[in-house]
């Protein structure tokens, strides 16, 4: 919580954060993001190594000379009419998909997602806009990282898109890949003490994956739709 930031910092075992919401709402916070010392402790905690994700208006307050209060982390700022005379810094997308964006086909779909960001430097790099309004953005600040996201809907490719962002944000996606599932519509979970695989199907189709185990191998499994598997791996 935001108590806690403010009296006791954050734990040495988390490794990311993540913000999401509107101006104003429960979800992102409102008048906390106020609070100097919050702003402090998670500048600080990033710049040493944590990563924070930012969804839709993450720490947004009418405050200060910024609207969204970590947008120096992010990388990037809402324009709401107080910079619209300021020339803003032209992106391009990277040819080469990131590996946040390594499992999305087709466009993306946030649902009702926000417009009107811009990215405040050339350091921050752009995955996936509309309009020229960053969607997908990423940054680094000091030895950390942050990912802006312009909105999450509940869908398996944005599902896994968010998996892929935890991890780069932790610094960790060279340690991707085991206990995950090729296939998006699917899920897994391995449990090491029961030696138990869990997989299902999170659609109203049937559907084909290869789960990858502990070294890497594919383990290929048939779901029926919205049905689950447990395996008993040796």
């Amino acid at each position: 919580s935001f108590d806690d930031i403010v009296k006791d910092g954050i734990p040495s075992d988390v490794k990311v954060i993540i913000n999401a919401g509107r101006l104003d709402d429960a979800w992102s916070g409102g008048w906390h993001w106020k609070n100097p010392k919050v702003i402090e402790v998670l500048t600080e905690w990033v710049y040493n190594g944590g990563g924070f994700i930012g969804v839709g208006e993450p720490s947004a307050a009418k405050h200060s000379s910024q609207y969204l209060q970590m947008s120096h982390v992010l990388g990037v700022e809402r324009e709401i009419g107080l910079t619209n005379a300021h020339s803003k810094y032209a992106y391009n997308i990277p040819a080469e998909k990131h590996f946040i964006m390594k499992d999305v086909e087709g466009s993306l779909d946030f649902g009702k997602d926000i417009d009107n960001i811009y990215i405040l430097g050339n350091d921050t790099t752009v995955l996936a806009d509309k309009d020229k309004s960053p969607k997908v953005a990423v940054h680094g600040f000091g030895k950390g990282r942050s990912v802006y996201l312009s909105g999450h809907k509940f869908t398996p490719q944005n599902i896994r898109l968010l998996h892929r962002a935890i991890y780069w944000a932790a610094g960790c996606e060279d340690k991707f890949g085991p206990w995950t599932c090729s296939n998006v519509n699917t899920e897994c979970a391995y449990y090491p003490k029961n030696k138990k695989l869990v997989v299902i199907n999170i659609t109203d189709k049937p559907q084909e994956t290869k789960v990858f185990d502990a070294n890497n191998n594919p383990i290929d499994v048939s779901i029926e739709a919205y049905g689950s598997k447990i395996l008993d791996i040796k």
